[in-house]
């Protein structure tokens, strides 16, 4: 995954950890959490001041890609899954 941010210079970085393609990608209404969801079943919640530091949910749809994020607030992610199901997850803060 890339995020561009816009500072001057401008650079990019690039975060890892996935295992398989990044499906979806939700940033929180503060824009201090980004939030992607992959084939390989886990959300990653990223803290964008301080890439290295980060929440990974394992299984978070076992056995079903991550199909769509979204943020409730700034500490509420709700996720959907091939599976059909929809969850909510309580964000702890990074």
């Amino acid at each position: 995954m890339f995020v561009f941010v816009y500072l001057q210079p401008p650079h990019n970085k690039e975060w890892g950890f996935h295992n398989a393609r990044v499906n979806c990608v939700a940033w929180s209404p503060n824009s201090l959490l980004v939030a992607s969801g992959s084939l390989d079943t886990t959300i990653i919640i990223w803290s964008v001041t301080n890439p290295s530091k980060h929440t990974i949910i394992k299984n978070a749809h076992p056995q079903s890609q991550i199909t769509r994020l979204v943020w409730l607030d700034n500490n509420t992610v709700i996720s959907t899954g091939q599976d059909c199901n929809t969850k909510v997850w309580e964000v702890e803060t990074i």
